[in-house]
């Protein structure tokens, strides 16, 4: 019988702190380090940093490749990715189901060759203990389209460039609706919202602009927005959670539910 199998997207750029990787790129390691320990790095709007200009950074980002995959420490994401998969196999439990949960990881742009597929997919696999199979591809977002997303049985994603993806394929999206599917994106900024922004969303009785997209897009799918320090370092962004368990436990962020709890832990 064919294996049925419940996949969970993640992109490099979740799965990495690149952005680490492209500071180091124009600082030294003392100055990163400062950085990526900072309030301000774990817990900004958008993607500035300080002693880099935008138009630096944005220089480097915009030409992402493997180069910069050795300075790029793994991010908390890898701690959501085992509970989603722990969570699968409840289900399975529970709904006495056969299903089997396989992370998908998805390269692009870095364009990485077999050997360094392998050697990447088994650092995963450790991380993950052994609990499920991965497969690495090297797919454009163009190609991750709401059809693919749907006949593949795609059932959670983890995506850190979200608005480039919703320009892309949010026609699409209306007619495919992905009401079974889970998007997680980090609570990012393009630009600063303006009063004038915040304004036409309080029409609304919305204060908060990623909620407001989440209520949006909540007839076509469901979209979550993560605090952008799970997007740090794991050690960092485990010692922000360790210092603040009892808001941690409160929001119950073991099943990654809908919360914004960046504005209410404090690191010292």
């Amino acid at each position: 019988m064919e294996k049925k199998y419940s996949i969970i997207y993640v992109d490099l750029e979740s799965l990495l702190d690149i952005r680490q990787a492209i500071l180091l790129s124009l600082l030294s390691e003392e100055e990163v380090t400062q950085i990526v320990f900072s309030n301000d790095y774990n817990f900004r709007e958008i993607e500035e940093f300080p002693k880099v200009s935008k138009e630096q950074y944005q220089l480097l980002y915009s030409n992402l490749n493997k180069s910069l995959l050795p300075n790029s420490t793994i991010t908390y994401i890898i701690n959501i990715l085992e509970t989603k998969i722990a969570n699968l196999e409840k289900r399975n439990i529970y709904y006495n189901e056969t299903t089997f949960p396989k992370l998908l990881i998805n390269s692009y742009p870095f364009n990485l060759n077999e050997k360094e597929r392998n050697i990447f997919r088994n650092m995963v696999f450790m991380k993950l203990k052994n609990k499920c199979e991965i497969d690495i591809v090297e797919m454009p977002i163009d190609n991750l389209t709401p059809y693919f997303i749907k006949t593949n049985n795609i059932i959670t994603i983890f995506m850190y460039k979200f608005n480039d993806w919703l320009s892309k394929h949010s026609e699409a999206l209306n007619n495919i609706k992905l009401l079974n599917t889970i998007f997680y994106f980090p609570s990012l900024f393009a630009e600063k919202p303006s009063s004038e922004d915040l304004s036409k969303i309080k029409k609304y009785n919305f204060n908060d602009i990623f909620l407001f997209m989440q209520f949006l897009y909540s007839n076509i799918t469901s979209i979550n927005f993560l605090p952008i320090f799970f997007y740090s370092n794991l050690i960092v962004a485990d010692t922000i959670i360790k210092k603040n368990k009892k808001i941690i436990s409160s929001l119950n962020l073991g099943e990654i539910e809908d919360v914004d709890i960046s504005s209410k832990i404090q690191v010292s």
